[in-house]
């Protein structure tokens, strides 16, 4: 790629204009430049007027004189042209000209100088005549682009400053420059130091917002701390809860295990009912029966001992008798069957006695087994309605256990609703605090951003001063 150098700086529209055409900037110093560099000047009065003859020193005629010769000595290796020719050419006229094709045709007129950088130059011309003489040798080797040598510089200076007005309102404009330089650089003074103080308010609020974001930080990890505790209790109740509702269950089932039970001791107990009633009046009867019975027994007895009474009178009067006839036995022959029939009939009632007696031992032993077997009965019925109370006890208690675990339940329900309800709070709140930190993160952003800026326009400003 073509490059180009110059020993003064060049304006930037001019590297603009060179970059179009391809040509880059050789960084190379002026005495180790490769081949075929294209080396660039301008006339004195131009770098005066651009203030860039020296970047820190002012310059000097003898200065310029000894540059522009310098510049001379590169002739034949390096080609040396004039930057306001340039600056008439076409970038694809430049181009085409390096390319070795037609040479290129720039504008005749000359550039009219400034009059107070004519002034600064002409006066420095007259005090180094060697100025004038090396700038015009440089014109007469340089490359003209169609054009002629600037061979009439003088004139041109002379005709820039022969209208002293104009040159007067020339010396003035720096003047109106620099106080407007000064007023420029006075407000961006104070736009800097709003610029600091909204830095410093900037760096406040974003210590202000970096606590925020670790009060914040430390917000969320007590919810998260507060949420881990909650999902522990939630855990405790739901194992409570699940514990409770299984009791509830088990409950329920002996509920209804007490119920059937209740259900079947009632059915055994209507079933026993009649039996009951049954063997009470069977039992009644049996006692009617025993009282007859005894009555009938006593009356029997009462019988069988005058019956007895009688006989063993009878009898003890046979027996007197039959002592008494024994010594006349011939005298009771006569009688003997009848004595037999006595003796038959006395055996008789004795059996008839014994057969009574023990069908009163049979009644009597019945009736102390339907006693027997009535109190039992009178003590299983006991034990069933002491049975059925016990179970109606325990299926009230059951129902009142039920009931207080559905109260407790329904107590857990609804604080695990308010935690839910906290939760969401905090998380709603959390979820503000981070959207304002986000917010307050933006501003600060475009904060710098804004300062960034600030100091570009600063060091843009600075540049140009």
């Amino acid at each position: 790629m073509p490059s180009w150098t110059s020993p003064w700086p060049v304006a930037a529209p001019l590297d603009a204009h060179l970059r179009a055409a391809g040509l880059r900037r050789c960084e190379e110093r002026l005495d180790a430049l490769p081949g075929d560099v294209l080396i660039l000047y301008s006339p004195p009065d131009a770098l005066l007027a651009s203030g860039l003859a020296s970047a820190q020193d002012p310059p000097t005629p003898l200065r310029l004189a000894t540059a522009y010769k310098q510049l001379q000595t590169f002739h034949g290796r390096h080609r040396l042209i004039a930057t306001w020719r340039l600056q008439a050419l076409t970038p694809e006229a430049i181009r085409g000209w390096l390319e070795k094709a037609s040479p290129p045709r720039a504008s005749q007129l000359f550039p009219d100088p400034e009059p107070l950088s004519a002034l600064l130059a002409k006066t420095l011309m007259d005090s180094q005549p060697d100025l004038l003489n090396a700038y015009l040798d440089l014109e007469l080797i340089a490359e003209l682009a169609g054009g002629a040598p600037d061979t009439a510089y003088p004139r041109r200076l002379a005709n820039a400053i022969a209208d002293s007005q104009t040159l007067l309102e020339h010396c003035w404009l720096p003047h109106q420059h620099n106080q407007a330089l000064r007023q420029d650089i006075a407000a961006q003074l104070v736009r800097e130091d709003a610029l600091a103080i909204e830095s410093q308010r900037a760096r406040e609020a974003e210590a202000l917002l970096r606590v925020q974001v670790d009060q914040a930080r430390e917000e969320r990890q007590r919810l998260a701390q507060a949420t881990r505790i909650r999902d522990d209790r939630l855990a405790q109740l739901e194992e409570t809860l699940v514990s409770q509702v299984s009791r509830l269950f088990r409950l329920e089932a002996e509920v209804d295990r007490s119920r059937a039970e209740r259900e079947e001791a009632l059915a055994t107990a209507a079933e026993l009912q009649p039996r009951l009633a049954a063997r009470d009046e069977e039992l009644r009867s049996a006692r009617e029966a025993e009282v007859g019975l005894q009555i009938r027994m006593e009356a029997l007895q009462g019988e069988n001992r005058r019956a007895h009474e009688e006989a063993e009178e009878q009898l003890l009067r046979q027996l007197h008798v039959l002592e008494a006839h024994e010594r006349l036995v011939l005298d009771i022959q006569g009688h003997k069957s009848h004595i037999t029939e006595l003796k038959a009939q006395l055996a008789t009632q004795s059996e008839a006695l014994r057969l009574s007696r023990e069908d009163r031992d049979r009644e009597s032993a019945r009736v102390v087994a339907l006693e027997t077997e009535r109190e039992a009965l009178l003590q299983a019925r006991a034990d069933l309605e002491g049975r059925t109370e016990a179970l109606e006890g325990r299926r009230e208690a059951l129902e009142r256990e039920n009931a207080a675990a559905r109260i407790q339940m329904e107590g857990h329900r609804v604080h695990i609703t308010q935690l839910e309800a906290h939760q969401a709070a905090q998380a709603e709140a959390l979820r503000l605090s981070r959207e304002d930190r986000d917010r307050e993160s933006a501003r600060v952003v475009a904060l710098e951003t804004e300062r960034e800026a600030l100091l570009q326009a600063r060091a843009d400003l600075e540049g140009r001063t």
